[in-house]
């Protein structure tokens, strides 16, 4: 079987919910943000914009590097830059607390990235993607605007309404913040779970085609992260919260993006949903290794 043939596909109703479950995550995430955790950004602006260069310029034109020397399929090569041109996790923040990083700056990146990404994940794929070599019909529909609507109403929008109710409200913040958190991720993992279920044998036949490339470009995106900032005299627990912001992607809103446009293309869907996986688990590695040292 072809990676083209993989399709995971959901009723119009089931994708509106997956749809809801991304933006009630960063709803969630969002509820014990607050003004003052951005304070580095006017107090030491310089490692919150390294930061931000590094996951929406550096990054991406690294990534094509690579494409362009391991010449993927079309479809895999789109997937792992939809994913580098997406904004951090919202794992990312644990796991620097876990590698004594800099936390309020790997919080404020975080927000940062997740609001900017409504903007320049459509805008840097766009441009982007037309250095890879191929074509696909998928890719000939995609249109930036709607995309750009879809990023926003899914990741800036509930952001920015987690913090205004933390603000205002922050009692009822507290009370829903646990909640929402567990049950958004749970509905979203068992999406996931699901998805895998249904294409079991076409995802264990292709997962050595995206296996490597995912694990290659993740531990470019925590070395970059992490040794460019020591380079330019970053502190250590800064370099660390960088480095992980690099590394831990949204891979979920890249999973959801290759739903709403692309009908569960089955290259780009493969790496998206791997990508969730491996990044957790090289994030807590070098998480518990940064613990003990």
């Amino acid at each position: 079987m072809e990676t083209q043939e993989i399709v995971v596909r959901f009723s119009e109703g089931n994708l509106l919910l997956l749809n809801f479950c991304l933006a009630l995550i960063m709803f969630g995430v969002s509820l014990d943000l607050r003004p003052k955790d951005f304070k580095d950004i006017l107090t030491r602006p310089a490692p919150t914009i390294l930061g931000i260069v590094i996951q929406y310029l550096i990054l991406p034109v690294l990534t094509l590097g690579i494409i362009s020397e391991f010449q993927p399929a079309y479809g895999i090569a789109l997937g792992i830059l939809l994913v580098m041109v997406s904004p951090g996790g919202n794992m990312s923040n644990f796991l620097t607390k876990i590698g004594k990083g800099d936390i309020p700056l790997s919080v404020a990146l975080t927000a940062i990235t997740t609001i900017l990404s409504a903007f320049m994940t459509p805008l840097l794929f766009n441009l982007y993607s037309g250095f890879i070599d191929g074509e696909a019909e998928q890719l000939k529909s995609l249109d930036i605007w709607e995309m750009t609507l879809i990023v926003l109403q899914l990741t800036a929008l509930p952001l920015l309404a987690g913090m205004a109710v933390n603000y205002y409200a922050p009692q009822l913040a507290r009370r829903l913040e646990g909640p929402l958190k567990k049950g958004s991720l749970l509905i979203f993992f068992l999406f996931i779970i699901m998805a895998f279920i249904k294409n079991k044998e076409a995802f264990m036949n292709h997962i050595g085609l995206v296996f490597g490339l995912v694990a290659m470009v993740n531990a470019v995106a925590l070395s970059v992260g992490y040794f460019l900032p020591k380079l330019l005299k970053a502190g250590e627990t800064q370099s660390r919260a960088i480095s992980i912001e690099a590394g831990i992607k949204n891979s979920a809103l890249s999973l959801v993006l290759v739903f709403n446009f692309w009908d569960g293309w089955g290259e780009p869907a493969l790496v998206a949903a791997w990508w969730g996986i491996w990044h957790l688990l090289s994030g807590f590695i070098i998480a518990i290794w940064w613990s003990n040292r």
